[in-house]
């Protein structure tokens, strides 16, 4: 577009370029004889277009038209909001809640020394997962059957007093896996 608009703008420079030349330096018809209108065929013309005038809405329309592109160019469409009002710096989006079948909660014994948890509806064998306090997994035991669980006293040394941890249960439910809210505790 840019190559047109360089290319009309050079044309303009030269006197009568607005009009296409129709005839050439020598005097001769630059135009094919096809091309060529005849004084009497255009005053016929003029004569039959004056007979039936065209309607207004076709103006009126394009001029609409024209003013949907001038207001679409000068106030473009924003993009949609967006359905979590969280932003990006705000953490991890919280899970949703996939289904009501759920293990209500961890709970762990006054003493420390072990784990307990209603299963309700949710059949096992149960497994549950240690967080270090960054997240990272430090270990799972698979295939507890009921609760309440004691860990093993090779899994208690890797305990640390004083620090904080993270435990949570997983059950099975008709090919489905049905997890526990987090617990985090210190360990004394």
């Amino acid at each position: 577009m840019g190559k047109w608009a360089l290319f009309a703008a050079h044309r303009s420079v030269q006197a009568g370029a607005a009009v296409p030349r129709t005839v050439g330096p020598d005097g001769r018809c630059l135009q094919r004889g096809w091309r060529q209108r005849s004084e009497q065929a255009v005053r016929s013309a003029r004569r039959i277009r004056a007979t039936r005038p065209q309607s207004i809405w076709p103006k009126v329309l394009g001029w609409v038209c024209i003013g949907v592109a001038c207001v679409g160019t000068l106030m473009p469409v924003t993009p949609l909001p967006r359905h979590v009002p969280v932003s990006a710096a705000g953490g991890p989006v919280p899970e949703p809640a996939a289904r009501s079948l759920q293990i209500p909660a961890l709970e762990r014994a006054p003493d420390g020394s072990s784990f307990a948890w209603h299963a309700g509806v949710i059949e096992g064998p149960f497994s549950i997962v240690l967080l270090a306090a960054d997240y990272t997994p430090l270990a799972r035991v698979d295939g507890i059957e009921a609760s309440p669980w004691r860990p093993s006293n090779e899994l208690a040394e890797h305990l640390l007093p004083g620090q904080t941890y993270h435990a949570y249960v997983l059950g099975g439910e008709q090919h489905d896996t049905v997890r526990s809210p987090l617990l985090t505790f210190a360990h004394d």
